[in-house]
């Protein structure tokens, strides 16, 4: 699948984004949906392997966006995004800048590195992480 959101290491929700098709965003959305809903702290890293859209998709994405962030903003201890691209995170951080997130979050390079600021984000909220943290 395209879009993949694993929570099988909760409160780390782990999100795949590899292709940006409507049927993958319809996964993307009933998945974080479904975890957003249990009213719980979490975590999220989502790796950035490819993004290309549509202007329907992006119009899409940002209505998902603006329907979720109350729960995100009151859930969310931290977020990632992992970016390997230097060009794309740049292009991301910049975009972030214009339109920031509602929960405290980073574009990173690596999953080490994603993992490192997640848990800083948990401790302070107080929500314990698994001892080890897998990639997808």
């Amino acid at each position: 699948m395209p879009i993949t959101v694993d929570t099988a290491q909760w409160p780390v929700a782990r999100i795949l984004w590899t292709e940006t098709t409507d049927a993958a965003l319809d996964v993307y959305e009933r998945d974080t949906r479904a975890y957003l809903a249990r009213k719980q702290p979490y975590v999220s890293i989502t790796w950035i392997g490819y993004y290309k859209s549509t202007s329907e998709q992006r119009t899409r994405i940002a209505k998902m966006t603006g329907e979720m962030s109350p729960l995100a903003k009151t859930y969310c201890a931290f977020s990632t995004m992992i970016a390997p691209s230097a060009a794309f995170r740049f292009a991301l951080s910049g975009f972030l800048l214009l339109r920031p997130l509602p929960m405290p979050y980073e574009v990173c390079k690596t999953f080490e590195e994603a993992v490192r600021l997640c848990r800083e984000g948990a401790a302070k909220r107080g929500l314990k992480l698994p001892d080890v943290i897998t990639p997808l």
